[in-house]
């Protein structure tokens, strides 16, 4: 993989992350484990992650934000 190609894949990562709000999921999940501090964080975050999206409140109004703007261009 050569320089240019390398640059694409990794945009075309940051996009997806970001498009699917996967770093907003990633900090609201560290943030709920290092505040509860749970005995067993791996089950901790398995429980979190198996849970209906609306778990997340905030990653949700991201997400509909969005998409909302995105309607409106």
């Amino acid at each position: 993989m050569d320089k240019q190609q390398k640059l694409e894949y990794q945009n075309k990562i940051e996009a997806y992350l970001t498009k699917e709000h996967i770093y907003d999921l990633l900090e609201e999940l560290l943030k709920q484990l290092t505040v509860k501090q749970p005995e067993d964080p791996i089950s901790f975050l398995i429980e979190k992650l198996s849970a209906p999206q609306s778990k997340f409140p905030t990653i949700q109004v991201k997400k509909y934000l969005s998409l909302v703007h995105q309607d409106s261009k």
